[in-house]
């Protein structure tokens, strides 16, 4: 093992590509980082890059990167021996001008929090981002505080089970929306939704790049709808609601709803049945959230008889939904063009009796659960409006004792008060009679 005071001029031996024009035309940002730097970290980290990255790199990071940049930055990052690794893997996947923007931008103990993330997750990032995007987010995000990168972009990168769908983020979203989403929603929770979606969907037209490109124009919804959806709702409901509804109609709801009325809504409901009730006209939608189909589910007991109601309500849609692409499987159409009248009669004639008697048994059972839960939330209804109606009553009588005995007290206090005045009075008159009796 090298001893330190022999750790520089080993290094030197080892790497004679350190000592090029550009070290020695910046003498002070070379002696500040032999002077800050252990000479076995620099080895450990200069091994690990080839001697032509080092050479295109060097150049570039002595003479464009600012004094104060390199003093505040570039050394700490070069003299910690915990991101030696990661820097270097870092090193290797920058370009020159990407690693230059990142450098010059980065506010001072920011890139080292960022490489306590896996190297993997980081080169990946780097790798699969377009050109120009490393500047335009990664930037952003290195001029934040520090808590925000260690407590929820760190846990963040560890936690995404593909870091490919996290370049892929990375590389449609604008800064501003994903570090409103970094500042709002817990890491882990931020995580599953990303974790719940599939490949697909982070394919150039998929929901998840839909969804990023729409509130790239509308940055507000991310902060005020999307933060507080990813923070308290369920992940897979959430994911479930991207994939089927149309990003621009998504966002169309959302700006005309309240996040909380949205969050009942997917807390207390099939996600299938909430996907169909957005999928209805924007109107009919917003008419829906705002008539009250979501605040009253904030009584708990009717929440649940909504929820298990909505449970066997989708099964019984979803088996409608069979029949009819049966029967329009029979028409010969193409699933495109949307159902006509008689598709259902198509469908229904297309499977045979042991086809059908599932279907049968299921519809009657759907209406008797849609009866029987219809007449359960009737009485559960009434019970609340009596027990509120014996409350006012009772309140009410409450009311009107205290009243009486108010009524009965300021009277009694009243007489007392006259009878006082009467005999005040009455003293007087008999002190005067006597007076004048005297004169």
């Amino acid at each position: 093992m090298d001893c330190g005071c022999c750790a520089l001029p080993l290094l030197l031996r080892c790497h004679p590509e350190l000592v090029t024009g550009a070290t020695l035309s910046h003498p002070r940002k070379t002696i500040a980082l032999l002077a800050r730097s252990d000479g076995r970290t620099l080895r450990r980290f200069c091994d690990k890059v080839p001697s032509q990255t080092m050479r295109g790199m060097l150049p570039a990071l002595f003479s464009q990167v600012s004094d104060r940049q390199f003093i505040d930055v570039v050394v700490p990052l070069l003299s910690s021996s915990e991101q030696a690794d990661a820097l270097s893997k870092i090193a290797c996947s920058l370009d020159t001008g990407a690693m230059l923007e990142v450098l010059n931008g980065a506010l001072p103990g920011r890139l080292v929090i960022v490489l306590q993330a896996p190297p993997e997750a980081l080169a990946t990032i780097i790798a699969d981002v377009g050109p120009g995007r490393i500047g335009a987010v990664v930037v952003p995000l290195l001029q934040e505080p520090e808590d925000l990168l260690r407590d929820r972009l760190v846990p963040l990168l560890r936690m995404v089970e593909r870091p490919a769908h996290m370049a892929k983020i990375v590389d449609q979203v604008d800064a501003s929306v994903l570090i409103a989403l970094l500042r709002g929603v817990r890491a882990e929770a931020l995580a599953a939704v990303v974790n719940g979606f599939c490949e697909e969907d982070f394919n150039t037209e998929g929901h998840v790049i839909q969804l990023l490109r729409a509130l790239n124009s509308a940055p507000d919804l991310a902060n005020e709808k999307i933060v507080p959806l990813m923070e308290k709702g369920e992940p897979s409901k959430l994911v479930r609601l991207v994939q089927g509804i149309p990003a621009e109609k998504l966002l169309a709801v959302l700006s005309s709803t309240e996040a909380d009325g949205v969050l009942r809504l997917l807390e207390n409901t099939n996600a299938d049945f909430a996907v169909r009730l957005f999928q209805l006209p924007l109107d009919s939608v917003i008419s829906s959230m705002a008539g009250g189909f979501a605040d009253v589910m904030a009584d708990r007991n009717i929440a649940e008889l909504v929820k298990h109601s909505t449970d066997t309500l989708q099964a019984g849609l979803a088996q409608a939904d069979g029949v009819l692409a049966r029967g329009l499987q029979a028409r010969g159409a193409d699933p495109s063009t949307g159902y006509k009248f008689g598709d259902l009669t198509r469908g229904l004639l297309s499977m045979g009796q042991e086809s059908l008697e599932p279907l049968q048994e299921g519809w009657e059972a759907l209406q008797k659960d849609v009866a029987l839960k219809t007449e359960t939330l009737t009485e559960t209804l009434q019970q609340q409006v009596d027990e509120h109606m014996q409350k006012v009553h009772a309140s009410l009588g409450q009311n009107a004792q205290l009243l009486k005995e108010g009524l009965k007290g300021g009277l009694a206090s009243s007489q007392k008060r006259l009878r006082a005045f009467s005999c005040q009075n009455d003293v007087a008159y008999k002190k005067g009679l006597q007076e004048e009796e005297v004169f």
